[in-house]
Order: structure tokens, then sequence, then C-alpha cells
């Protein structure tokens, strides 16, 4: 799936059914956005630690409000009303900050890159943590409330295999029989074009 007019400006989002992450793929200076209608439960953790991040009126944000954090790899989200926990990955370091709005409860998360690497490709990578983070969430999701022990697996496997996204997936197949006298046999080929967002270098086997 693809969004812009031309390849100067864009973002793309390879899609593959049944994928833990979420990925986005910006080119030339377009600005990464997590958006939510939601606020935030808790303080984002950034890179591993607790910051204190101040949000700009998102009505009518100015600039000398706008407080940019440094981010080196991942952002850790933790929503009020779903009570959802998400995890984004940036594939390099970026600044970001954040928009909210309390007459509607919305929530914005934008990163912004250096200029020198404007026509580079920024990937960014979003997964769902923990669907009953604190236990207030809906019921239907907190039947079984995850022991910490299970987040803390699940966010480092997530961490682990966040640098391997699919680039740009295909699927090709082909529908052969020997002779008339027996069944015709289906062969499906799946190429994920494995990419590690670090180096942009193809991951082979």
């Amino acid at each position: 799936m693809k969004q812009g007019d031309h390849d100067e400006k864009s973002m793309r989002m390879p899609i593959i059914r049944g994928m833990p992450y979420g990925t986005m793929i910006y080119k030339s200076g377009i600005k990464p956005s997590i958006f939510s209608k939601s606020v935030l439960k808790s303080n984002p953790i950034i890179d591993g630690k607790e910051v204190n991040m101040k949000c700009a009126d998102a009505s009518l944000p100015k600039e000398e409000d706008i407080t940019l954090i440094p981010v080196e790899k991942e952002v850790q989200l933790h929503f009020a009303n779903s009570d959802f926990t998400w995890m984004v990955f940036y594939s390099r370091p970026v600044n970001v900050y954040c928009l909210q709005n309390s007459e509607t409860n919305e929530f914005q998360l934008i990163a912004e890159d250096s200029p020198s690497h404007a026509k580079n490709e920024l990937v960014v990578r979003v997964a769902l943590l923990d669907s009953c983070s604190s236990g207030e969430g809906y019921p239907y999701f907190c039947e079984n409330l995850h022991k910490s022990e299970v987040t803390d697996k699940k966010r480092e496997l997530y961490r682990q295999h966040a640098d391997v996204y699919p680039y740009s997936p295909t699927v090709h197949f082909l529908v052969e029989r020997s002779d008339l006298q027996t069944e015709p046999f289906a062969l499906i080929q799946f190429n994920w074009d494995a990419t590690r967002m670090s180096t942009m270098e193809k991951v082979s086997g």
C-alpha cells in the first residue's frame, strides 16, 4: 500500500497477514506521526527510560511549546482508554514531540528526522506489547492479565526482531500438471524481501 503522488515524497506500508508489526516506510522528509483517539495513561518510555514528556496543544501548537526529545531506537506508549501498550521502533535516531487535544482526547507523537537524511527512507515499526497493561481496561482484553515476566519476554522478542522487515513482499503461484491423467498441483512462493532497517541491506536465507 502506498500514499503519495510520486516517488519523491511518499509513505509505503508493506502488508502481510498475521505479521506482529505494522511497518511504514517514509521518504523525502515526510514526518512520521503516531495518532490516537486516546491520551497517554503514563509517561512514555524512551529507549528504556521513563520520560516526562509535555505535549503542546494540538488545536493551536506553538513553536515555543514544542519540546524535542531524542530517540535512539524505540518509544513505548501506554494509552488510557484502551489500556493498550504499544512499542514504536525507528530505523535511525530521530527527535520526537507530542501534541494533545484535551477536548477531543487525541494524542499525536511526531518524529523529526535529520535534514541530512531527507532523501533517505525512514522506517517506523509499531507492535502491540500488551492489551491489558494495568488490568483496568475493557474486560474482554483483561480476562487473562499477563504477568510482568511474560510482557518483559515479549518486549525483548520485539526488540530482537524489529530490525528485519518486509521491504517489498511478493507472492508467486504456478499451477501445473504432468499429464491429463493426473491431478494438477499448485506451487506457491512467498518472497518477503527481508531487509534490515538499520543498514538497508537485504537478508539472505
